[in-house]
């Protein structure tokens, strides 16, 4: 809020203080109190002059703990039990917040002060209890200032007033998991069911409880309505005074969060210590109180939908029928305004009063308060000369009174009265001015009549007879009030009984619009305002254009409560489909966090689907283990071995700290939930890892997550990797495909045996991501996997993906000759090197296999069994298996590659001509026209929001490169083929990159982003031992992508999103697909001129590219007085210091080889740079067609 709200309330409390410090002084009996927490002593005592009548007051009874170290910026935790009696006869510390000398507030100030008036209790036994909440804007009030003596003892109710955090305490958010925000709603949460845990000893009733507050707590008490954490058993009646919930009060998280990291920054919490959010808090629990006071007015202190206890937009919270659960008084003074005096000034101009208008209008979080502060300005003040500032100030009153008080108000009014059931709405308006020059700036009180923001307090409270003690008609307005909001604390109807001289307050409704005028003559009114209040509801919302980052998906997300263990096992029997009894398995039992599902999942580890592949079993597709005999296979101590590889390399392993790795690890491990035998079987669904067919693990996988949300039987699975898996002398001796033999074996194996787990044998879904795409995809072409599977799930591969036949590359057995020849194995012959290698350890053949540049090390090969032809060809003949597909790709997916070329600097069009000529000359054979090709078609376009048009361009030539030409290719001819096809772009950029480690601010969404949501990472317990931070989009995102593979896995599509968003079916002409994010939407990739795209790559590029030619021997940088270098980000560096800023840049794994680029390119590159002229020379040759550039229609031929 505003540092004007503030001020104005300060104004307000300083005069309570004066009219409340005598209570501090005066002689009382003391009274001890029992309380869940332990004893409290309180004192009983009069408030003279005003009354001689006895209340017990309680002050400064703690509720939670401090809020300090690990608990600032966190949710409250309460209070531990104590032994000795507290005393609880002196008020305590305010919570933090400018204004206050450091003396008087300490952040161990949540604490609740509770007055009983003496007799009430004993003659009517347990009261009805008003918990009160302070304004102030979320920065500034105590509960101390609002004494509730006078209170309690007229209306015979028990009255508690609470601190609670207030500023960057009680609301700083990071817009995620680190930090969510609304720390101080949690402190009001807290106190009131302290309240309800122990008013009954006070002599209150627990089931008559009844919150109010004025300004910002009347935001608080209407927050607490619309949060699905409260109900009718916590609080059951509400009063809010000017102030309530509407859409914009609240702030966005990424505004929060830019907020959170431009406070750290001032405060010196920066980069390289700071670069998380994580981080960021930890930085900011370290300052002190008074370095953090100085940021108060740094940040618009508000809530924010932290998905737990605002789970999801105002309105939809608005929405529910809940709201209509609590009984209701809301209403506001007809000069609340005044709130914002401290923006005007005597010679206020009517540019100052635009300024200020379109200032508060921002509030609209849209695109064009411009033109709404234009509309505003017509219907408020059309016809008017605007040169009187006094009446300029009175009508800058008018708007933002409508605007944050008045039209607020009777929307909630109206939504509550829609939605009550057996409840009661009551609206008043507040006009009296007695008390005004308290509030307002002596400048100001002459000229503003009517009631000032907060002076209703005075009245509420009974304190205005302190100030005016002569006056009658105060007094009488006063004692009216507290009779109103006593009578409805105790009966849910302010007129209660039918009190002498109370007249009858007239309920609201709809229709009639009825409201109370609190003044001493109480006079009723209709419909408040119809017209200002259409103008606000029905026009200005068909002229608001919505800010970017507002969202239009409207459902709660849930919270994470965790996934826990549980104590027993399960025993699995392994049978056949024919009744052949393989073994028995012992599992452990997981209950699946609630959001997940919360199913019970059978978790089973090291489940063998084969022999070991050793001795004369390398190279060999795998074999039969058979039975595993009488012995169950027990619950391993550790997770199952990888398949050999550096475990350095792959980041999901690092990040566990997982290093297990052995040639024994053909294993499955099966996530399935637990069902009663007669269930029908569950969907299956096959994982197959990626890392470039050299890294991954099933064991870094869990899929209990997975297998909860989705509601099926889960596999996730080891294969041979690297040369173990993929090296071919390209004849009998080592065909290859030893990997992809791996996972048709593990296929086979669940198609046996997946009905003991509870799975449908014919129903089984096979999901890959990366290099495990390209495998899944491969075997949907293949003759020896049909019927195993009737789905597919490809992420951001295909078996068409271009390093996968690399054409410039040495053959594959000229490959598997290298490395033979470098562990010293003889190359005569293909059965001596295959017999010498299987000798070798495996370790040796894992440290010496080196990433080909732009290509796999030892890819999938063509070996006439599984595979009959290239991949490609396959397609286009539609010799295809009856699969259904759902592909897709990440927006920037390879990224890492780009950067790794250009660094973080704005590269020059000369040099991005480099890049591409380098990446043309390790891809294409005709590399010169092919590199003439890509340079016109990309240099000069931008791409991918990049703000350098040239590192733009680049980084969308790599991605159209490496992912989108043929992943959108293969989903065409998948479904020109007749099969069922969905498609999606993964387009949500997440917290952090936690596949590809650190990169550049630019980097979008990426290779791997998703799969932490694939295997719902923001709700395990990874957040906790991993310190990830999530953000609400997150998780929405995670259910999304669950419900859509779900529906996927069980009918073959994909269905709508949780929005009610549906997913239509990809064709060539319209190349549709879901943009997958928090909020998915339906696109055509038509918009995104990807029938251009398919033209260029699919048709065009190859016209030009002719077989490739035998290479030549590869060769190392020859002796040079100058040493080899690379240009990388502007800088010329060695080779070795070159690999170490590209790993910073991408990180531990950069994919499809950036290294290797770097190192077997960098003299290529160097040669192209020397000979460009002579390259732009044979550019110029016949035979080059340029003519693929767009023409007028989408479907015009290229040439």
């Amino acid at each position: 809020m505003m540092p004007s709200v503030t001020r104005s309330m300060n104004l307000l409390l300083l005069n309570f203080l004066i009219f409340t410090a005598c209570l501090q002084s005066g002689e009382g009996q003391f009274v001890i109190t029992n309380t869940t927490s332990g004893p409290v002593m309180g004192v009983k005592t009069p408030l003279p002059p005003l009354t001689d009548q006895l209340v017990t007051r309680y002050t400064a009874i703690p509720y939670a703990e401090p809020p300090t170290g690990e608990r600032r910026f966190a949710k409250p935790v309460p209070k531990a039990p104590w032994d000795d009696v507290l005393n609880a006869t002196v008020y305590g510390p305010s919570c933090p917040q400018p204004g206050l000398n450091m003396a008087d507030m300490d952040e161990d100030c949540l604490l609740l002060n509770v007055y009983v008036p003496h007799d009430a209790v004993a003659s009517f036994g347990p009261l009805p209890v008003m918990i009160f909440i302070h304004g102030g804007g979320f920065t500034s009030g105590q509960s101390m200032t609002y004494d509730g003596t006078i209170l309690a003892l007229h209306g015979q109710v028990v009255v508690v007033n609470i601190n609670y955090r207030l500023g960057l305490f009680g609301f700083l958010s990071t817009g995620d998991d680190s930090a969510p925000g609304n720390y101080g709603l949690w402190d009001q949460r807290l106190a009131i069911q302290w309240v309800k845990d122990n008013i009954a000893n006070f002599g209150g009733n627990p089931d008559q409880i009844t919150i109010f507050g004025v300004s910002a707590g009347g935001w608080s008490v209407t927050y607490h309505m619309i949060s699905p954490l409260n109900d009718r058993t916590l609080f059951q009646r509400v009063i809010a005074e000017s102030g309530v919930v509407f859409p914009n009060l609240v702030i966005p998280a990424t505004v929060a969060q830019f907020q959170a990291f431009s406070v750290g920054s001032i405060l010196g919490c920066n980069p390289p210590a700071v670069s998380t959010s994580r981080e960021l808090i930890s930085c900011l629990r370290g300052m002190s109180m008074e370095t953090l006071l100085t940021q108060t007015y740094t940040v618009q202190t508000s809530a924010i939908i932290d998905g737990e206890f605002l789970p999801t937009d105002i309105n939809t919270l608005l929405a529910h029928p809940r709201v209509g659960q609590y009984d209701l008084i809301m209403g506001f003074n007809d000069q609340d305004g005044s709130v914002f005096l401290s923006q005007v000034n005597k010679n206020y101009t009517k540019e100052e009063l635009r300024a200020d208008i379109q200032y508060f209008l921002l509030s609209c979080q849209c695109e064009n308060s411009q033109e709404i502060t234009d509309a505003v300005f017509a219907y408020y003040f059309g016809g008017h000369d605007l040169e009187d500032p006094d009446e300029n100030v009175l009508r800058y009153l008018d708007v933002t009174g409508d605007q944050f008080f008045k039209v607020p108000s009777i929307n909630f009014l109206t939504r509550h009265a829609e939605s009550a059931a057996n409840t009661s709405t009551y609206f008043y308006q507040f006009t009296y001015e007695t008390g005004k020059e308290y509030l307002l700036p002596p400048e100001w009180s002459g000229l503003i009549s009517g009631a000032p923001h907060g002076l209703d307090v005075f009245y509420v409270f009974g304190s205005i007879s302190a100030f005016y003690p002569n006056d009658l008609d105060a007094a009488i307005l006063s004692n009216r009030t507290m009779d109103y909001w006593t009578q409805f604390a105790r009966y849910g109807n302010p007129n209660g009984a039918g009190l002498p001289a109370l007249p009858e307050w007239p309920e609201f409704g709809t229709e009639n619009g009825s409201y109370l005028i609190l003044d001493p003559d109480l006079k009723t009114g209709h419909r408040f305002k119809p017209n200002k209040v259409a103008f606000w509801n029905d026009y200005i919302p068909t002229i608001t254009e919505p800010a970017s980052y507002k969202k239009t998906c409207t459902y709660e997300v849930p919270v994470r409560r965790g996934t826990s263990l549980k104590s027993d096992n399960m025993t699995v029997q392994v049978t056949s489909k024919g009744g052949e009894v393989l073994g028995s398995v012992v599992g452990a039992l997981r209950m699946a966090d609630k959001a997940m599902g919360g199913l019970e999942i059978a978790e089973f580890l090291g489940i063998p689907y084969a022999k070991p592949p050793l001795g004369e079993l390398r190279f060999k597709p795998p074999e039969d283990k058979g039975k595993w005999g009488d012995e169950p296979l027990r619950i391993p101590e550790k997770l199952p071995p990888a398949c050999p590889q550096d475990v350095t390399r792959d980041p999901w392993m690092v990040r566990l700290g997982f290093n297990q790795t052995s040639e024994d690890c053909l294993t499955l491990n099966i996530y399935a939930p637990t069902q009663d035998p007669n269930d029908p079987a569950l969907p299956v669904l096959v994982f197959i890892h990626g890392g470039d067919a050299k890294y991954g693990t099933s064991s870094v996988y869990d899929a209990t997550l997975l297998a909860s949300r989705v509601k099926a039987v889960v596999v996730v699975m080891n294969y041979r990797l690297g040369a173990l898996g993929f090296l071919s002398t390209e004849n009998e001796a080592a065909p290859g495909n030893y990997g992809l033999h791996d996972i048709l074996a593990s296929l086979k194996w669940v198609n046996k045996y997946i009905g003991s787990f509870g799975g449908d044998p014919e129903r089984v879904t096979v999901q890959g991501y990366g290099s495990g795409a390209v495998l899944a995809h491969t075997l949907t072409l293949s003759e020896t996997a049909k019927g195993l599977f009737n789905r597919a799930v490809l992420m951001s591969a295909t078996a068409i993906f271009p390093p996968v036949d690399n054409a410039v590359l040495p053959s594959v057995s000229e490959r598997a000759k290298t490395l033979a020849s470098k562990l010293g194995c003889p190359t005569e012959t293909s059965d001596m090197m295959v017999s010498c290698l299987r000798d070798k350890p495996a370790a040796d053949l894992v440290s010496i296999t080196i990433s080909a540049p732009f290509g796999l090390a030892f890819p999938i090969v063509v070996d006439g069994d599984l595979i009959t032809d290239k991949p490609l060809e396959l397609l286009k003949a539609g010799l295809i298996n009856d699969v259904d597909i759902l592909v897709g790709l990440a927006q920037d997916g390879f990224a890492g590659v780009a950067f790794a070329f250009t660094g973080l600097d704005c590269p020059s069009t000369a040099e991005v001509q480099k890049y591409i000529e380098t990446v043309s000359t390790l891809s294409f054979t005709n590399a010169d026209k092919t590199a003439f090709a890509l340079v016109t078609e990309y240099i000069g376009k931008g791409g991918l929001d990049d703000d350098c048009q040239t590192r733009g361009s680049f980084r969308q030539f790599i991605n159209d490169y490496l992912s989108y030409w043929s992943t959108l290719e293969a989903a065409r001819l998948h479904a020109d083929a007749g099969h069922s096809v969905y498609f999606y772009s993964f387009d949500l950029k997440p917290p952090a990159h936690h596949y590809k480690g650190p990169l550049p601010p630019q980097v979008g969404p990426t290779f791997a982003d998703d799969l932490q949501f694939l295997f719902g990472d923001p709700y395990s317990l990874l957040v906790d031992e991993l310190q990830l931070s999530y953000r609400l989009e997150d998780k929405r995102f995670t259910l999304e992508l669950m419900a859509f593979l779900k529906m996927f896995t069980y009918n073959g599509a994909p269905g709508p999103s949780l929005s009610g968003v549906e997913w239509p079916a990809f064709d060539s002409a319209n190349l549709t697909y879901m943009s997958l994010t928090d909020c998915p939407q339906a696109l055509s990739g038509n918009d995104n001129n990807w029938q251009h795209l398919l033209r260029f790559w699919a048709s065009y590029l190859p016209s030009i590219t002719a077989p490739a030619p035998t290479p030549p021997e590869p060769t190392s940088c020859p002796p040079e007085p100058e040493p080899c270098t690379v240009t990388l980000g502007g800088l010329r560096l060695p080779l070795s210091e070159a690999s170490t800023v590209i790993a910073a840049l991408i990180g531990t794994t950069v994919g499809v080889g950036v290294l290797a680029i770097i190192f077997l390119g960098v003299c290529v590159a160097n040669k192209a740079k020397a000979n460009g002229a002579e390259k732009r020379k044979s550019w110029m040759m016949p035979g080059v067609d340029l003519t693929h550039i767009e023409t007028t229609h989408d479907d015009d031929p290229i040439f």
